[in-house]
């Protein structure tokens, strides 16, 4: 069996046994682009390996590993590499290796000489020194590109040093943390593994090239970081020289030269690999010359025309000689970010941003994994530098600040990639204090201490905080997150001129501190200037979600969207053709479980890290009835205020039970954005006696967010209470409140004429329910027919709604008016000078 290709051989059938790394190592060869010379071990071999030594079951279900028990993960990742270590290759592929292996360094044109002849060719010479790398294949739609997760191994000798290695690079993709990658970002069910086997570059210097700049997402220019030695750019173990470069005419936008402290060497005697200490004269010396970084931009131009998507290419020069030794493309590109200006804030340190966003929370030092336990979602973490241990709690986090690391690291895509603000100090000596509540802007490059005067207002004009917020194009300029003109709104207005500081004005005005504090005044001339250019891009303080009607809109959740604010059980469950009582008393629970868990799952994924609320079973006995499986129902005279939603879940629980044991099994796959919303409550013993039947499940009621419905007045008053019952959210359904406040059912065609949602008394209670549930620490969200009059959007922002919850067709329009609405409030209170809004609005 052949279980090995050489680099030129390769083709585009090939890919499913060498991976998309080394197939586009032969696209560069085949267009006269340097690449050293080498050969790939296909991902045959090593599910022949495993087959030989009788551990491809075990391994291969590796990705069934439940990644959320840190314990099982790591003993069943280390069984797997210990049956890996251990397990011995068989002489066949041994010698179709080392045939391979001493081919190199002679020559495509020694193809054909027989072993025999190769081994008298090689005798005193069949020890070249090789890197060896892994070469994976994996499907497009990966939500990360996975590098930094597998160990590459540089300057192996000889045949045994190769085995050695070669098993090295098979077992790191059985580590806790490329597992959890695997399991939480990729769609695959198996880990096809080939390993690629390299002359080794003994480079003076070495880097990166991306033929965009990866952080602001500008496609007409070129970003080149290098550094002394070979292959340490990626690691992020250093801060590399960055050059930027125009892609039209080559011409330098900006360089920064940065303190490069050691570089990589082989050691003389024992070979291993060390890091040898620069000399102080070299540490801070430019790393390339100028006609080299011209040499890496036409290359880089060429690669790209040759691959097509933006590449990041990895390069290493020996002897004035340019070689490529890897080309990927850049899996996400960052999405434009509009300018924020912290008012009155103490900044505590400046850096360069090398992940684009705003994160708002609480510092935590890092000093190793064992600190990432005290992480709370929402932190900041500050530490030296990244690896790929971060996997593990990058979701939980509003932003990254690090001493040393490069652009295009591994783990500074990985940030990119899961839209996570990452900040390199610009003194690595600025010590942060621990719990500090602090804004990191890595648009300007700086950490801000969050100002009383911020979190004053910010509770007075219901602001969200910056913790994973959505994108715009337009700049900003207002205290308030997002505050933006219509386009329809033009007289007397102009757009901003700069959207952000791009990095190569980072590089080169790192130093000049730009002043915080402006008055009033100016601040209603700068928010005068925010004007979008498309309803898509708005950005609002108060959150417009989707209200999801069919399970079939997943695939089109609005990128403008704030969340999934509502989505019906029976949505998803309906679409089974028979009730979910029906199924359970059929002995078939299990699998409705699994089906609950698989669309949930889904949601939480797509929306991620958004919210997901998911409405509980609520149906009513009257549209229940009319559907297959519903015989036994109940007939109900008065359906509106009958049996149903949390009353029917506490006194018939097979639902409910198998519903939480779904949304469990989500939230331990790491998808905490999943919530609860309980329909059809009036009391607060009813959330208690839920709370109770979720302990009794076993599960920790304290794991769920839980929230409640608001449609029945009585529980418009209990604020305090429902509070004091753990509640964290509270959904106002308009339409239902208003039934039941003027005692009219819209389906009744006799009455329905007197239903009116802007009812004042309806009005005023709305206002009340805001009022008192947002004083009791609960966010309040609405949804309904009322929000089709937009003059009662302007209310609810007035009123302090945190959220509006819309259908898909409306949320781009909703989100204008809620803009709209927003500008003018704030507009009030800064003329005001930030006086307390007062008086009652009419009703």
């Amino acid at each position: 069996m052949t279980y090995t290709i050489r680099l030129e051989d390769i083709n585009n059938e090939n890919i499913h046994l060498v991976g998309m790394k080394a197939l586009t190592l032969t696209r560069l060869i085949k267009s006269n682009i340097s690449v050293p010379e080498g050969f790939v071990l296909t991902n045959k071999a090593f599910e022949a390996f495993l087959a030989d030594n009788n551990i491809y079951e075990v391994v291969m279900n590796a990705n069934e590993i439940d990644v959320n028990n840190h314990e099982i993960l790591f003993s069943k990742t280390k069984e797997i590499r210990d049956l890996i270590l251990s397990g011995k290759i068989s002489k066949e592929m041994k010698d179709e290796i080392k045939i391979a292996y001493e081919t190199l360094g002679n020559g495509k044109g020694l193809q054909g000489v027989s072993n025999q002849q190769l081994n008298m060719l090689n005798a005193s010479n069949n020890d070249v020194s090789v890197c060896i790398r892994p070469s994976i294949y994996h499907q497009k739609d990966s939500k990360i590109s996975f590098n930094g997760f597998m160990t590459s191994s540089l300057y192996v000798n000889g045949l045994q040093g190769i085995i050695d290695k070669i098993k090295q690079c098979w077992i790191s993709a059985f580590t806790p943390e490329a597992i959890f990658a695997f399991n939480k970002y990729s769609k695959n069910n198996e880990i096809n593994i080939a390993v690629i086997i390299q002359v080794m570059i003994d480079a003076d210097k070495s880097g990166t090239v991306t033929t965009i700049n990866t952080i602001t997402d500008n496609q007409n220019e070129i970003m080149i970081e290098s550094c002394f030695g070979p292959g340490i750019v990626t690691t992020d173990e250093i801060t590399p020289d960055v050059y930027i470069l125009e892609k039209d005419n080559s011409n330098l936008k900006g360089k920064k030269i940065n303190q490069k402290e050691w570089r990589f060497i082989k050691h003389a005697i024992s070979g291993d690999i060390i890091k040898e200490n620069l000399e102080l004269d070299k540490r801070f010396k430019e790393s390339l010359s100028e006609e080299e970084v011209k040499f890496i931009f036409k290359i880089a131009l060429k690669i790209e025309k040759i691959q097509g998507p933006p590449q990041s290419i990895e390069w290493a020069i020996k002897r004035d000689r340019l070689y490529i030794v890897q080309s990927s493309p850049i899996k996400s590109h960052t999405k434009t970010i509009s300018q924020q200006n912290i008012q009155n804030g103490n900044i505590l340190l400046n850096g360069i941003g090398i992940s684009l966003g705003y994160g708002q929370g609480n510092i935590k030092i890092i000093h190793g994994i064992s600190d990432y336990s005290k992480i709370n979602a929402g932190d900041i973490i500050s530490l030296a530098n990244l690896n790929k241990s971060i996997i593990y709690v990058i979701n939980r986090l509003s932003g990254i600040i690090i001493e040393q690391g490069s652009i295009t690291g591994h783990m500074s895509t990985l940030c990119r990639e899961c839209s996570i603000p990452l900040l390199i100090k610009k003194e690595s000596k600025t010590e942060l204090e621990e719990d500090k509540m602090v804004i990191i802007n890595t648009l300007d490059g700086t950490v801000t201490e969050l100002p009383n005067t911020m979190e004053n207002t910010n509770q007075h004009q219901n602001t969200q905080p910056m913790t994973n917020m959505s994108y715009t194009e337009t700049p900003l300029q207002t205290q308030q997150n997002v505050h933006q003109n219509s386009q329809n709104e033009q007289s007397n207005y102009s757009p901003q001129q700069n959207q952000y500081t791009p990095i190569s004005a980072q590089i080169q005005q790192l130093d000049r501190q730009q002043s915080i504090e402006q008055k009033d005044e100016q601040k209603i001339d700068n928010m005068a200037q925010a004007q979008t250019t498309n309803n898509n891009d708005v950005m609002t303080a108060t959150k417009v979600m989707l209200f999801m009607e069919s399970y079939d809109d997943l695939n089109q959740i609005p990128d403008n969207c704030d969340g999934i604010g509502i989505i019906p059980s029976e949505v998803i469950v309906l679409k089974l053709g028979k009730i979910p009582y029906k199924i359970i008393d059929e002995g078939m629970e299990d699998n409705l479980i699994k089906y609950l868990e698989d669309h949930l799952l889904a949601l939480a994924e797509k929306a991620y890290p958004n919210p997901v609320v998911y409405r509980l079973f609520g149906i009513k006995s009257n549209i229940l009835k009319q559907i297959p499986g519903s015989e036994t129902e109940k007939n109900e005279t008065n359906p509106i205020t009958g049996w149903s939603g949390t009353r029917r879940a506490i006194d018939d629980p097979k639902m409910f039970y198998a519903e939480i044991k779904a949304i469990e099994r989500v939230i331990n796959r790491g998808y905490n954005n999943i919530q609860i919303l309980l329909p059809f409550i009036h009391d607060t013993t009813e959330v208690q006696t839920v709370r109770n039947m979720i302990t009794n499940l076993g599960i920790e009621s304290d794991k769920l967010n839980i929230g409640i419905n608001i449609e029945i007045p009585s529980s418009a008053f209990l604020a305090n209470d429902m509070a004091a019952c753990g509640v964290s959210f509270a959904a106002i359904d308009a339409d239902a409140l208003s039934e039941h406040m003027l005692a009219v059912d819209r389906d009744n065609i006799a009455v329905n004429k007197h239903f009116n949602s802007e009812h004042k008394s309806v009005l005023r209670l709305i206002h009340q329910t805001i009022k008192e549930y947002k004083n009791a620490g609960i966010k309040v969200s609405i949804y309904g027919s009322i929000l089709k009059n937009h003059n009662m959007i302007e209310k609810f922002v007035q009123f302090g709604i945190d959220s509006l919850i819309v259908k898909k067709d409306d949320i781009n329009m909703i989100k204008y008016i809620t803009a709209r609405s927003e500008r003018k409030l704030l507009l009030d209170i800064l003329r005001a000078k930030r006086e307390r809004y007062k008086g009652e609005p009419d009703y």
